[in-house]
């Protein structure tokens, strides 16, 4: 295998104190379709079964290489040392509590197309009780659309060369570092690509959901950020995204503020389930019974 051609991907798969899901993240990547990958594994500084977990994984499979930071620096630093290390030409990523489909790669290869600056896809939800597809349409993704909301997810493929030339992903940022460079790329490089079908698994657990209370965090430096570029409509959309990270409850009169073209249901239906906690309840059973 050579990481230098044009078909080799580098996979970047940061970790921290995840021995037991570690090998099912790796696997997915090992495991696929396309043969032609480097998976660039980044411990964290992990002080559980890690760097054991990892060094099983570099003995069995030439193509795994693994670093180790001497002090916890995050996901984002931890992404960028990997892509930094990477010798191949497109790279993209995975969490290490998440799974890629088999044919994961070798979709979002055949969709190269210099007009686009990311190929990204549908995936799947999984809260371990009930299943839920996301963005499982294909779409051209425009600035003008990203700026709505995300609409590439939190993996997508891309040049490697590209995302370092932007700085890659804001390690000050404490959540939403993808949407954030996705929206640079895109700015930057041309609309992305997504693709209809879902190839990658995240798996929603309890550790998961504490890592995304920084979200709301997260959701007002991206509006600092990039709300110079934003009209109306997309910041309204903004604000009402960093108010339900908040938990803040809505009025009617909040509710229609935040509606618009785009967004037309969700702020009343945030409206109605944050003033009543029976209803939210209501809305989890709903998805339950339909996933």
């Amino acid at each position: 295998m050579n990481p230098h051609d044009d078909k080799t991907v580098g996979v970047y798969l940061p970790t921290r104190n995840r021995a037991g899901l570690l090998p099912r993240a790796a696997a997915s990547v090992l495991n696929q379709n396309h043969r032609e990958l480097e998976l660039i594994i980044v411990d964290d500084s992990s002080d559980d079964a890690t760097p054991a977990v990892i060094a099983e994984l570099v003995a069995r499979d030439a193509r795994v290489r693994a670093l180790r930071t001497s002090t916890a620096v995050g996901a984002p630093a931890a992404r960028n040392a990997a892509i930094r290390a990477s010798t191949a030409r497109w790279v993209t990523g995975i969490d290490d509590d998440d799974e890629m489909l088999p044919d994961r790669l070798r979709a979002l290869l055949a969709a190269r197309d210099p007009r686009f600056s990311l190929i990204s896809s549908g995936a799947i939800l999984d809260t371990g009780r009930w299943r839920k597809p996301l963005r499982c349409s294909e779409s051209i993704v425009t600035l003008d659309d990203e700026l709505y909301g995300d609409r590439i997810g939190t993996q997508a493929l891309f040049e490697r060369t590209r995302m370092l030339d932007l700085g890659g992903f804001d390690e000050s940022m404490k959540a939403w570092q993808d949407y954030d460079l996705w929206v640079r790329m895109i700015a930057a490089y041309g609309p992305a690509k997504r693709l209809a079908p879902a190839s990658y698994v995240i798996h929603a657990n309890a550790e998961r959901h504490r890592v995304s209370q920084d979200g709301a965090t997260g959701a007002a430096q991206f509006l600092a950020k990039h709300g110079a570029a934003m009209n109306l409509a997309q910041r309204t959309n903004q604000e009402f995204e960093v108010a339900m990270l908040r938990g803040e409850r809505l009025t009617f009169g909040d509710a229609l503020r935040y509606t618009n073209r785009r967004n037309l249901t969700r702020p009343l239906r945030y409206c109605l389930t944050s003033a009543a906690p029976v209803l939210r309840n209501v809305a989890a059973a709903y998805r339950r019974l339909r996933y």
